[in-house]
């Protein structure tokens, strides 16, 4: 049995977060730690002493044994091959010659109602296609599903997550900036933005993206306030795992929206009775943690000509209307992942990055895609930190920044990553574009100093 290696892992992992030193309450490698117990050492020590998850593995295409020696060398070479990328020297010695000057509050308040404005209208201009707002609400689980594939204004569907970082940079401002009497407008335009915030991950089906927004929140006040509130922390896991349960019962039970709230309790009960008749609630919970090693095992498992990285170009090409390319993409890594595991790609099932490295270029992919990704993770948050508490909202960009490097690891698939994660990385990209100026080389670290 290798349970035990599994579990020893999942104590390493403790181990190492215990005694070594951080600068923030949580870092990067930190959330990285969490996500992979989460997605790999814990879900494998269960799958091991068969307490559960048996979801996909009565319906997979191949024989899946967890106990195998080859899969857990790939987790174990993933793991340390990423440690080794994150602890790289040329990774923090780069980090260190760019130096971020902010422009003037105003300008940075221009960029928040812009990113605020284009991202009500995008769900505006989206909801037409199915009847405004409110149908759209109700026809969410279609919609995340493609049932309901929308028409010629599909392509703002990318745009309305434009508003989770207008909503950080608005409570920025009211909270985490040094003012005795913020005005009533910014609480408006703060609840404005909630609004349509939830309304657009409601429109999408999205659980995740709901707990990340309202995480994020979470997370910042941790940084600012360098410690962690233990009674709100406890407080807010359990809703957290019911909502991970019984999420996909909740978009559905939206469909009875316009019939009232009667007809949308009397829906989310019947699928709470159709989920606990097809599956167990624990068995729910190992499955939603454990499609990385469904498919890093299928990867192993399953013959396939290499992808040779290919998928990243068929992840950014994706963006543009096939009425433009007016060729059809081949079928995503993604999809194919999932027609080798369940014999079918009516749904999808994310690769993760390990067997993403696999895929693409069998052993030697994985440990090129685990080093680089621990690298980039590393550089990226030297850049952050070196900048953390210049201004006010800069811990959001912290959070935000990790949370789309961390996307990567559970999602694999470059298209699903950059679908996902457009949002994230398009507000990011116009914040640093058009409110600061970026300078690099030594030079630029001594101007810093003066500012």
């Amino acid at each position: 049995m290798l349970s035990t290696a599994y579990l020893g892992l999942t104590f390493f992992i403790v181990f190492v977060e215990k005694v070594r030193k951080r600068k923030t309450v949580f870092d990067f490698l930190t959330f990285f730690h969490l996500i992979f117990c989460l997605m790999y050492s814990i879900p494998g020590f269960i799958l091991a002493i068969n307490l559960g998850g048996k979801g996909i593995e009565k319906n997979s295409f191949f024989e899946f044994n967890i106990n195998n020696a080859q899969l857990l060398l790939a987790i174990f070479i993933g793991y340390f091959t990423i440690l080794l990328g994150f602890y790289s020297y040329s990774a923090k010695k780069y980090a260190k010659k760019i130096t971020i000057k902010w422009h003037s509050e105003k300008t940075i308040f221009r960029i928040t109602a812009f990113l605020l404005i284009f991202a009500c209208l995008s769900v505006q201009v989206y909801a037409l296609q199915f009847g405004g707002v409110l149908n759209a609400v109700s026809q969410s689980t279609f919609i995340r599903t493609s049932v309901e594939k929308g028409g010629v204004f599909v392509f703002f569907k990318h745009f309305m997550f434009l508003s989770f970082c207008a909503s950080y940079l608005i409570y920025a401002s009211i909270f985490l900036r040094k003012r005795k009497n913020p005005k009533l407008i910014l609480y408006l335009v703060f609840i404005i933005s909630v609004i349509c915030t939830v309304v657009g991950v409601t429109i999408t089906g999205g659980r995740a993206h709901l707990i990340i927004y309202f995480l994020t929140f979470y997370l910042v006040d941790i940084i600012v306030r360098r410690k962690i509130p233990w009674l709100a922390t406890f407080t807010l896991i359990v809703p957290s795992i019911l909502f991970i349960l019984y999420g996909k019962a909740f978009f559905f039970s939206l469909s009875g929206i316009n019939d009232g709230f009667s007809r949308v309790q009397e829906l989310f009960l019947a699928a709470l009775e159709s989920q606990s008749e097809s599956s167990g609630g624990f068995d729910d919970l190992i499955d939603n943690f454990s499609y990385q090693i469904y498919s890093l095992k299928a990867a192993l498992s399953i013959d396939y000509p290499q992808r040779l990285f290919i998928d990243w170009y068929y992840g950014i090409i994706s963006f543009l209307p096939e009425r433009l390319l007016n060729i059809e993409l081949p079928e995503t890594i993604s999809a194919l992942n999932t027609t080798y595991i369940v014999g079918t790609n009516d749904f999808t099932i994310p690769t993760g990055m390990f067997a993403f490295g696999i895929y693409s270029f069998y052993w030697p992919g994985l440990i090129v895609v685990c080093f680089v990704y621990g690298w980039i993770g590393s550089f990226i948050e030297t850049v952050c930190y070196n900048h953390l508490f210049q201004t006010y909202w800069m811990p959001f960009i912290y959070i935000m920044s990790a949370q789309i490097w961390i996307d990567f690891f559970t999602s694999g698939d470059p298209g699903i990553f950059l679908f996902a994660d457009f949002g994230f990385l398009l507000s990011i990209f116009i914040l640093l574009i058009f409110g600061s100026k970026i300078y690099f080389g030594k030079k630029n670290n001594h101007l810093k100093n003066k500012i």
